[in-house]
């Protein structure tokens, strides 16, 4: 006899890196069902600058999507000494 698992539904508020970053990782689990609410109707760079910490590109790689975000874009790196 196979049980169904429930749903689960998930909102995530935000459609930022992290907001993002949330629902890929969440939207890999079974019986989970994510969407993502932004209240910007055309996303746009808004000449924020992003710094995304060693520990933030980690996470982003294991999701496998590090790879496209530094794709056309210019890296900096930053040595504090």
């Amino acid at each position: 006899m196979t049980v169904n698992a429930p749903i689960l539904r998930v909102a995530v508020v935000g459609g930022g890196p992290g907001g993002l970053a949330t629902a890929i990782a969440l939207s890999t689990i079974p019986n989970v069902d994510v969407k993502v609410y932004e209240q910007a109707a055309i996303l746009r760079e808004v000449g924020a600058g992003i710094n995304i910490g060693a520990n933030s590109w980690n996470v982003l790689s294991l999701l496998g999507v590090a790879d496209s975000l530094t794709t056309g874009h210019p890296e900096w790196t930053v040595l504090n000494m």
